[in-house]
């Protein structure tokens, strides 16, 4: 069975991390910690003019997993997220790269500090220098 998510994502760029945290503690949020990860991020040459269509391959704390995306309009809550868990991180990008996926792949690593209040997950992210607010 997999997951499906509608995602709806907001950036604040230049935030004071600790002050944040600390708000969001002060507020009653469950605290999940940071976590580093990686992930491969791939395109098919089909998708390749569209950009809004990818699937990815993370490694976190709490597993590996394959996850699809589409993004099929720039609105707000237009974000289509399939996932499923996987048992081998390196076999799995293999098996991307020989189905058409391996001419656009990335591999990037993130920092992330993950907090749920009233049912919306909020996430501090290091990524690519930058400190970056998530709802």
């Amino acid at each position: 069975m997999h997951q499906k998510y509608l995602e709806i994502e907001t950036r604040f760029l230049e935030i004071n991390e600790n002050a944040l945290k600390d708000k969001l503690r002060d507020l009653g949020a469950k605290d999940f910690g940071e976590d580093i990860f990686e992930e491969i991020i791939a395109y098919s040459k089909e998708w390749v003019d569209y950009k809004r269509k990818f699937v990815k391959v993370r490694k976190t704390k709490n597993g590996i997993f394959l996850t699809y995306k589409h993004q099929e309009f720039d609105t707000v809550g237009d974000t289509e997220e399939i996932q499923i868990g996987v048992d081998d991180f390196e076999k799995t990008v293999d098996l991307l790269d020989r189905l058409g996926f391996g001419h656009l792949m990335r591999r990037q690593q993130k920092k992330r500090h993950s907090f749920e209040l009233d049912g919306v997950m909020d996430e501090t992210k290091n990524h690519n220098s930058h400190r970056i607010f998530e709802l």
